[in-house]
């Protein structure tokens, strides 16, 4: 019904994105023209005919792969790119954090549409892998973050944030539990559980600039 809408906003969004980066220096820029670049790969069918996958869209784990280094670029490695030796432990872990976190939130909500994507044939994570093998994976990263952001503090890579963003890896464990059919939940109320995983990020980066 808002198709329209929503282009005209993601369009419109972009441009002002990229001329914010052009003015900021020609590094962002380019940074941000080939995510977006690739974002406009993702649903072209630019693969030989007669492939069984003609998108990148078409992979399995592609959407979960794109969307979290997506999301790790723009809010890690473009934000150091002001910095001169923006390649840094500091770095990699923000990456790291943002790249798992959204992998973690993407790849639940295809555990609750798991029904839909194997009746219409979408080779999600959770179809190829069962959702029980899934979950397990998401577990062990969940723990992997949440030992990088312990660590990382004492390494001095990071502040005392990290110990604020343990509060979203402690969310996205009740989250598991939630995701269970037998939560009762709708799939409706479940996605909006895992969007506010990035609320309470906000929230503890909030937190922590007020008590630091």
């Amino acid at each position: 019904k808002h198709e329209k809408f929503y282009l005209y906003a993601a369009v419109f969004s972009i441009v002002i994105a990229l001329v914010l980066a052009f003015i900021n220096g020609a590094l962002p820029f380019m940074f941000l023209f080939f995510i977006s670049l690739a974002g406009l790969l993702y649903n072209m069918k630019i693969m030989p005919k007669g492939w069984r996958f003609q998108r990148f869209k078409d992979l399995p784990g592609s959407k979960n792969i794109f969307m979290a280094t997506a999301w790790g670029t723009v809010t890690a490695i473009l934000p150091a790119l002001n910095i001169n030796n923006f390649l840094n432990a500091q770095m990699i872990v923000a990456f790291g954090f943002a790249f798992g976190l959204v992998f973690i939130r993407s790849a639940m909500s295809d555990i609750l549409e798991f029904q839909s994507d194997k009746l219409i044939g979408r080779e999600t994570i959770p179809v190829l892998f069962g959702k029980a093998n899934t979950k397990i994976v998401l577990k062990i990263i969940s723990l992997i973050l949440f030992a990088i952001l312990l660590f990382s503090y004492a390494a001095g890579w990071t502040s005392s944030l990290s110990f604020f963003l343990l509060a979203c890896l402690l969310y996205i464990w009740i989250c598991f539990h939630l995701c269970d059919r037998k939560s009762g939940f709708s799939g409706a109320v479940m996605e909006g559980l895992l969007e506010t995983s990035y609320i309470i990020v906000g929230l503890s980066v909030l937190l922590w600039f007020f008590l630091r």
